[in-house]
């Protein structure tokens, strides 16, 4: 998991090891073989992105594009928040039964485009993800998924309502929120264990204590054998695990998981979907999981929450707790698997109808 925190030790750790370059009004830059990063001194948190006009990159970009993209865009100038928290105890977990994981009421989110228009992206959001529980967001392209999860990670701020996390305001983002990107977000210079290990050694762990836990949650995605490879060296699948390895060894109280295996093919998609099942079986971690794919919201999640079209609203929540989820590839044999992927794909179906019939009459 990678906060603002994290990108802002790494920049340090990055200027401190190769020297900055001096630039324009102030700023100190980094090169990453092609891209570059600029931080400017008159801002302490804000970092912006610049393509390399002359050298091809020695590394790939994807690897990367998500993190800088997120924390750059949606998170400059903010203040840390870093005190109170354990990489093995997180501060979330059992309330008890008491208090849900995630709560939202009546949540609304507005992006101003210029000065004369706005879009409402998301409207009146009400939902709960109860502690230790497993719930996906559905819904036609544009309807706010991603915006909504973002906002739980404390990435994009409210623009009215509540949103909780146990009990508590949601702020910046901090370790007992792990999000996990679509384009795995690794750091591209640092072997599976240094990725892993990463974050685990910036809160002064012990290298010995670092190396274990690193090592025990690279066990847990199965890539005992790939410790010392690098990034460019993995397969999309096995890099997805590093990302999840990763998030998993901070000891988040919830996950947050943004199209986590869009980018895979169909084959390696449905072995990561059991993977990650099998993972979430053994953890009992908070998951709040975006996907366009209904049958895999299906199969993963204990609920699924169905958004309307933009502005998105809480249109449904359909209960998925199967009798059994073996695999993906037996569940989709069964009449029940099958009912529950028609029942929500259709309410999913009316939102993009509406959505194609409103564009077309523009």
């Amino acid at each position: 998991m990678l906060s603002a925190s994290d990108l802002e030790l790494w920049l340090r750790r990055s200027v401190d090891a190769q020297g900055p370059t001096s630039v324009a009004d102030g700023e100190s830059q980094v090169d990453l073989g092609g891209t570059i990063l600029r931080k400017s001194s008159r801002a302490v948190n804000q970092t912006r992105v610049v393509r390399h006009a002359q050298r091809p990159p020695r590394v790939e970009p994807t690897d990367m594009l998500p993190l800088e993209r997120a924390i750059a865009a949606e998170y400059a100038g903010r203040p840390r928040l870093v005190a109170g928290w354990g990489p093995r105890g997180g501060t979330g977990g059992d309330q008890g039964g008491a208090l849900p994981a995630i709560e939202a009421r009546g949540v609304r989110k507005v992006f101003s485009l210029d000065r004369d228009r706005e879009v409402v992206a998301i409207d009146d959001v009400t939902m709960r993800v109860d502690d230790g529980e497993f719930v996906a967001i559905v819904g036609p392209s544009g309807c706010g998924k991603s915006t909504f999860l973002y906002m739980v990670g404390g990435f994009v701020p409210l623009s009215a309502g509540e949103l909780l996390v146990g009990g508590t305001p949601v702020g910046p983002p901090s370790p007992d929120r792990g999000l996990v990107f679509q384009h795995f977000a690794l750091f591209p210079w640092l072997t599976v264990r240094q990725n892993v290990m990463y974050g685990l050694e910036e809160q002064r762990l012990s290298k010995a204590d670092c190396r274990r836990i690193a090592e025990e949650y690279i066990r847990l995605v199965k890539l005992n054998e790939f410790e010392d490879a690098f990034p460019k060296q993995l397969s999309g699948g096995m890099k997805q695990r590093v990302a999840i390895a990763r998030t998993l060894a901070f000891n988040a109280s919830v996950l947050l998981m943004d199209e986590p295996f869009g980018a895979l093919d169909a084959q390696t998609r449905a072995i990561m979907q059991d993977e990650l099942h099998r993972i979430f079986t053994q953890q009992r971690k908070t998951v709040l999981f975006v996907t366009h794919d209904v049958r895999e919201a299906v199969y993963l999640a204990d609920r699924v929450v169905v958004m309307s079209a933009r502005p998105g609203r809480v249109k449904a929540v359909i209960d998925t707790r199967l009798a059994e989820k073996a695999s993906v590839d037996a569940m989709t044999e069964t009449e029940e698997f099958s009912a529950k992927v028609s029942e929500i794909w259709s309410l999913v179906k009316e939102e993009v109808e509406q959505t194609l019939e409103a564009a077309g009459a523009r």
